[in-house]
C-alpha cells in the first residue's frame, strides 16, 4: 500500500483529475493525470464491478497495479494520477501489470525525453 501522502483520497480530487482531457488507454487500462502543486505524485486506482464481479478479484487487481506502480522509480513528481481498469483488463500476475504499465508509460508524454 502506498503511504498516505501518495494517495488521492477525496472524491473531489479524483473528479478533478477525471475532468482533465489528457488520457491514455492500453489493453483495458485507462490513465488520466493532472499536474498538482506538490512535490510528490499521488495515485488512485479504480476497478469497478464490471471488470470483476468478485471483490477479491477487484482487490487483487488493485494490489497488482499498486505494486507495479511502486516498482517504477522513474515516475515524475507533481502529478495526480488515476488508473481505471476497464472490462478486458488482462492482468493476472505482477509481470502482466508491470508490462502493461510500461507500455502505457512508453506512449505517454510524461516520460518523453
Amino acid at each position: 500500500m502506498f503511504p498516505r501522502h501518495y494517495r488521492l483520497h477525496a472524491s473531489s480530487e479524483i473528479k478533478n483529475v477525471m475532468r482533465e482531457k489528457r488520457a491514455l488507454r492500453e489493453n483495458g487500462l485507462f490513465l488520466k493525470w493532472k499536474h498538482n502543486k506538490q512535490d510528490v505524485s499521488r495515485f488512485a486506482i479504480i476497478v469497478s464491478s464490471r471488470v470483476a464481479k468478485k471483490a477479491t478479484d477487484r482487490n487483487r487487481l488493485k494490489r497488482l497495479l499498486r505494486a507495479a506502480l511502486f516498482l517504477r522509480k522513474d515516475f515524475p513528481r507533481g502529478l495526480d494520477v488515476v488508473l481505471v481498469a476497464q472490462p478486458g483488463c488482462a492482468v493476472k500476475k505482477l509481470s502482466d501489470a508491470t508490462g502493461l504499465l510500461a507500455k502505457l508509460f512508453h506512449t505517454s508524454p510524461l516520460f518523453a525525453p
